[in-house]
C-alpha cells in the first residue's frame, strides 16, 4: 500500500529537494540542464533523465510544476500577485494545460486497466468454481 503524501502547508515547508531552485524561474529548464546542475556536486557522471523526471515528480506533490508537450522543460508555477490580467491569464493557461495533459494520461491507464480488471473478475469467478467444485469432491 502506498504511503499517504502529507500535503499541507506544514508539509510543504518541510519538503526539501535539490532541483527545486532550478524549478523557481520564469524559465523553463530541460531535463539535460537538470541532470547536468544535480549532478555536479554529487558525482561527475550525470543523472538519467528518469531519476531526473522522479526527482520532478517529487517536487510536484507540493508545488505546481508546469510541463507540456508544446513547450520543453519544466518549471514551477510563478506567484501570482501583481501579476497583470494578460500575465494571470497566460499562467492560468499553462496550468490548465499541464492539467490537460495529465488528465489525458489518466484516462489512457484507465482505458488500459479496464481489460485488467475484467481479466481479474474472470479469473476470479473460476477459481472461485474450482475451489467449490475441490470442496464438493473432497480432493
Amino acid at each position: 500500500m502506498k504511503k499517504k503524501i502529507d500535503q499541507s502547508r506544514k508539509a510543504k515547508e518541510k519538503f526539501d529537494s535539490p532541483i527545486l531552485p532550478f524549478l523557481q524561474g520564469d524559465e523553463r529548464i530541460d531535463k539535460k540542464t537538470l541532470s547536468y546542475h544535480l549532478s555536479q556536486p554529487m558525482m561527475p557522471k550525470p543523472l538519467d533523465g528518469r531519476t531526473v523526471r522522479e526527482k520532478i515528480s517529487e517536487v510536484s506533490l507540493y508545488y505546481p510544476v508546469l510541463s507540456s508537450s508544446k513547450k520543453k522543460g519544466y518549471r514551477l508555477a510563478r506567484p501570482f500577485k501583481g501579476f497583470s490580467l494578460k500575465e494571470a491569464k497566460d499562467e492560468r493557461s499553462e496550468v490548465r494545460e499541464t492539467a490537460n495533459e495529465i488528465m489525458s494520461r489518466i484516462n489512457y491507464l484507465k482505458r488500459k486497466l479496464k481489460p485488467l480488471i475484467a481479466y481479474d473478475k474472470a479469473i476470479s469467478k473460476y477459481i472461485a468454481e474450482l475451489e467449490q467444485h475441490e470442496a464438493s469432491y473432497g480432493n
